[in-house]
């Protein structure tokens, strides 16, 4: 035992000089860009521990502050949810990820995402409207999600192939619909459907829609690549971050949502509904991040509508 965790200790601190060489490395020729590395860490990170997709923070950045299209930002977003997303998967996947849940949502997102990049393909000027008003129905499914999560969190219930199964494949076939249009929505669809229908632990469904959500990711990335249009110049510098981020989700999410908790419900006057939400194990930093999901989408609005 003690020599497993020894030479995990001993990968994970070569990783960590390789990609950082690696970083070293292309800033040096690409310095502007040098910036997006920590941003990286930090998205892939709160995505992996709340299955919330990257995309959220990806996407405005790369559409306003370094100017690309809206094709272009939703192509690197999946790019970089590809490597971010698998990271924080094989993080989570021992112990939590649900096996039968992963095979039939991430085959059925997998048909979606395909459908979505090839047959029926969201037209430019309308992405960033679709991705805001997408980004208050996700907030809002996250409070869903947290609420349900309090009765789930007793609960022992494991995804059986029944036929509420036929729903969930449905929600993971719309889901990487969606996900192919703006690079976010199947991981939080995956999670309320396990909460709300099989009951399962909140955990188990947050690393769950984590990894339907890495499979759809790898997916559109494989897609793009064969279409094109990838700024490969940025991706090299997202990779880095996302895959130690995303590995580090998982820790930063048990970590960081007892603290969270205890914070908002101690120091913060909410009503008992909202007190219910951030005093649940697990769900503090997911609570907080729906905040920044929600200012996300409708500053997006403002800018698409009235700026």
């Amino acid at each position: 035992m003690c020599n497993a965790l020894f030479l995990r200790w001993n990968l994970a601190r070569f990783a960590v000089f390789v990609l950082t060489g690696f970083w070293l490395l292309i800033s040096a020729y690409f310095p502007v860009n040098a910036l997006i590395t920590p941003i990286a860490f930090v998205a892939a990170a709160v995505a992996n521990a709340t299955a919330v997709g990257g995309g959220f923070l990806f996407f405005p950045l790369f559409t306003y502050y370094f100017g690309l299209g809206p094709e272009q930002s939703i192509k690197l977003s999946l790019s970089t949810q590809a490597f971010g997303m698998t990271s924080g998967a094989l993080s989570w996947s021992r112990s939590y990820i649900d096996g039968r849940a992963l095979l039939l949502g991430g085959g059925a997102g997998a048909i979606g995402v395909i459908c979505g990049t090839f047959i029926w393909v969201l037209p430019a000027g309308q992405i960033k409207p679709f991705f805001g008003w997408l980004s208050i129905v996700i907030f809002l499914v996250i409070l869903a999600e947290i609420k349900l999560g309090r009765d789930a969190q007793r609960a022992k219930v494991q995804f059986q192939p029944n036929p509420a199964a036929a729903g969930f494949a449905l929600m993971a076939l719309l889901g990487g619909l969606v996900t192919a249009w703006a690079a976010i929505g199947i991981g939080e669809f995956i999670a309320l459907y396990l909460l709300l229908v099989y009951r399962v632990r909140f955990t188990v469904a947050v690393a769950t829609g984590v990894a339907v959500l890495a499979v759809c990711s790898v997916v559109a990335f494989v897609c793009h690549t064969q279409l094109g249009g990838i700024v490969w110049q940025f991706l090299l510098f997202t990779v880095p971050g996302v895959l130690l981020g995303g590995a580090a989700g998982a820790k930063l999410g048990k970590a960081l949502s007892p603290w969270l908790a205890r914070k908002f419900s101690g120091r913060v006057a909410l009503g008992g509904f909202w007190a219910d939400l951030v005093s649940e194990q697990g769900a503090g930093l997911k609570w907080l991040f729906s905040m920044v999901v929600l200012v996300d989408g409708v500053l997006i609005l403002l800018h698409h509508y009235c700026w």
